[in-house]
């Protein structure tokens, strides 16, 4: 029983002695906030006043790679004699670019504008008159009909509407 009225005591010393504590602690920084005054949330001090034009860029991201020998002087290639002879050659012999994959499946009167329904390359798309498709490729004339592609070489495709015919 003695055993138990010491630890009790005990503890209850430990408590008083742990608030003393605290509040010995928190009176300091009571007093410091207050001779301080308010103290603004930003920290101007840190802010930079030396304002420092930007580097310019290393390289463009949006060139292309180039190899990473910088250091390496590598031999110019020499164009043979002939090289305007041989790329008309090519140029010759080069496929015509392949037709769009294209159909027109549908058309939307809108006052005086007539606006396409159609798809192309699997993806569906309104388009109207001056609408560009692909690189050089454009939309011409639209009637309830068919539709006119214009392409790179300023050449006309027609493209009659698809679906059922009454």
């Amino acid at each position: 029983m003695e055993c138990k009225k010491r630890l009790a005591y005990f503890l209850i010393f430990l408590l008083s002695a742990s608030f003393l504590i605290a509040r010995q602690q928190e009176n300091p920084q009571k007093e410091s906030l207050a001779q301080k005054g308010k103290r603004s949330l930003i920290r101007k001090e840190l802010l930079s006043k030396d304002i420092k034009a930007p580097q310019p860029p290393q390289r463009n991201i949006f060139s292309p790679r180039r190899s990473q020998t910088k250091g390496v002087n590598a031999n110019p290639v020499e164009i043979p004699q002939n090289f305007q002879k041989l790329q008309n050659a090519i140029e010759q012999q080069a496929p015509s670019r392949p037709a769009l994959n294209l159909s027109y499946i549908g058309y939307i009167v809108s006052g005086d504008n007539i606006i396409a329904v159609i798809i192309l390359e699997g993806d569906v798309l309104a388009v109207k008159k001056g609408d560009v498709l692909a690189e050089g490729v454009s939309v011409g004339e639209i009637t309830p009909l068919e539709i006119e592609i214009l392409g790179p070489d300023s050449e006309k495709k027609k493209y009659s509407i698809q679906g059922d015919e009454e």
